[in-house]
């Protein structure tokens, strides 16, 4: 089981309580929020009332302090990377696949650094766990919250209940719910372990962009296609077309080096004399600089 559940269950329902979407889930939904009934994301829901309002009575039967029980729609991960990458894509390249910048990398990659570690405001990050019928990891929409009758609803939830969270991370949810000023502490993942997460999840979200020079090239080609191809719409394996026409940073300033060197005056005496010949010039260019680890570094 993952650090973030716990395997006893409570007898009555606690704030953090992930609920699937049971036919007795889906008809009160139905009857009342509909809008969220009719959201094939929504498969899950947790639970956002404070656990100390849901505790009934020693009879069982007693009625819970709540009058309510807030739940917000839990949701595919992919969807949140979706979303948030759409966000930070160029906004002049418009096609199914967001084409983002590296900068735009590096901001995904710290929002995923705090999503995943449950730092990040909005969302409630939960991993996947198949050996307990939670197959997908996902994340709940805090700001989505609905309210239920307790009295009348509040087995329906019971019954729905899949899995329950950490003592620690059901406070690190009534933080986030909360508002509160101070950082409830819960285990974070392994440094190498997170980094693997995000590079997975990292990897076919985006057309990355190596750096501006790259972005500011793309735009040209793009520019040129264009007015080349009026009236058509460009779409990705055209895009990725227009990418492998341009050179990598390095290789631009080596032709570019290789060039000047060729039309020198001192090249062209040395050549003249003897001194120098073409394949040397190319060696020098080709094999010693493009392997120089320091110079690779300094063109980065």
């Amino acid at each position: 089981m993952h650090f973030t559940y716990c395997g006893d269950k409570a007898t009555d329902l606690l704030q953090g309580d992930i609920l699937v979407q049971t036919p007795e889930i889906l008809a009160t939904l139905k009857e009342v929020h509909p809008h969220y009934a009719n959201n094939a994301g929504n498969r899950y829901f947790i639970v956002l009332t404070q656990s100390c309002d849901l505790v009934r009575g020693r009879a069982g039967d007693d009625p819970c302090p709540s009058r309510y029980i807030a739940i917000a729609p839990v949701r595919p991960l992919s969807l949140v990377i979706q979303r948030e990458t759409v966000r930070l894509a160029e906004p002049d390249l418009s096609i199914p696949t967001p084409v983002c910048s590296s900068q735009a990398r590096n901001r995904l990659h710290n929002f995923l650094e705090r999503l995943f570690n449950n730092n990040e405001p909005n969302f409630f990050y939960l991993h996947e766990d198949p050996s307990m019928g939670f197959p997908e990891s996902c994340c709940a929409f805090l700001r989505l919250s609905i309210a239920l009758r307790a009295k009348e609803r509040y087995n329906t939830c019971l019954n729905a209940r899949l899995l329950q969270l950490d003592e620690s991370f059901r406070a690190k949810l009534g933080w986030l719910v909360g508002n509160l000023y101070s950082r409830v502490g819960t285990k974070d993942w392994a440094a190498n372990e997170l980094n693997g997460m995000i590079r997975s999840h990292l990897t076919g979200a985006a057309l990355w962009l190596e750096d501006e020079r790259t972005r500011k090239q793309l735009l040209v080609e793009v520019s040129r296609w264009k007015q080349d191809n009026p009236g058509q719409v460009i779409d990705e394996p055209v895009l990725r077309a227009l990418l492998n026409k341009l050179k990598p940073r390095k290789e631009a300033v080596l032709e570019r080096l290789k060039t000047l060197l060729a039309e020198s005056d001192l090249f062209r005496n040395a050549l003249k004399n003897g001194i120098v010949t073409e394949p040397a010039l190319n060696h020098l260019v080709d094999r010693k600089l493009r392997d120089d680890p320091q110079l690779a570094t300094l063109l980065r």
